[in-house]
């Protein structure tokens, strides 16, 4: 039996990041800190307060929304939209501009951010 069929999208989705990103804070090369607690996977674009149905509570578990963060950096940056602005540029340095860009216009979310909108 495999034992990813038990858990949720966000883990599958944490574990995916954690292979192919790396065990690091992505905050860290932007924001030199110590870090400090685990990791966490942090929605960085759509936020869970975003998604208010289940299709945008879907949408946002996305490789393209997700980072990696320390407990440190969540709690202390994950609302900064510097921070924001700098994650987003790295997402677009990882999948493109132009795929960054569909992401966000492609969002069922009542009203979708544009990437001029995040960029600070």
């Amino acid at each position: 039996m495999d034992e990813n069929q038990h858990l949720n999208p966000r883990e599958l989705l944490k574990r995916q990041l954690l292979e192919t990103r790396g065990h690091f804070c992505e905050l860290k090369q932007g924001w030199p800190h110590s870090c400090s607690g685990g990791l966490e996977m942090h929605e960085a674009f759509y936020t869970r307060n975003h998604a208010r149905t289940a299709p945008m509570r879907r949408y946002i578990v996305d490789e393209r929304n997700c980072v990696l963060l320390c407990s440190w950096a969540h709690a202390q940056l994950g609302r900064n939209k510097q921070a924001r602005s700098w994650l987003i540029e790295r997402q677009m340095e990882r999948y493109g501009r132009s795929a960054m860009a569909e992401y966000l216009a492609l969002a069922p979310m009542r009203l979708p951010f544009s990437l001029d909108e995040l960029l600070v």
